[in-house]
């Protein structure tokens, strides 16, 4: 994870509204992306509440159906990755970093996180 871009991903609670940590204890998410590979890291900040929701990942490096692969959690009772899904144009409102909102479509990878867990996966 040393070399590669770094982007900070959207995060949704409720698979409509996605943005950069819009939850009170914050829950963070970002890619790495050298060449055709993407390592996302999640962390899940609150102590005591779980998160359930989906993470953006990068749609032309995450086109086929399945999941990523947890390579990485700090916790001993994790929960796998869910199975990436597109979400349609419309479906989905994605609030970019350069303040801007677009309607998608966007690629989403469900995930759940216990309180004060981190998760790093990997196609």
């Amino acid at each position: 994870m040393r070399y590669g871009r770094q982007y900070f991903r959207q995060v949704s609670g409720n698979r409509r509204d996605f943005a950069v940590s819009p939850f009170p204890q914050g829950v963070i998410a970002f890619s790495r992306i050298l060449d055709s590979h993407e390592i996302l890291d999640i962390a899940n900040a609150a102590v005591q509440d779980r998160f359930e929701g989906e993470v953006i990942v990068d749609s032309d490096l995450n086109k086929g159906d399945g999941t990523l692969q947890l390579l990485v959690s700090n916790v001993p009772q994790f929960t796998p990755p869910g199975f990436l899904r597109t979400a349609p144009q419309g479906t989905v409102l994605v609030q970019e970093l350069d303040g801007s909102v677009t309607s998608g479509p966007a690629r989403v990878l469900p995930v759940t996180l216990q309180p004060l867990e981190v998760q790093i996966l990997r196609r």
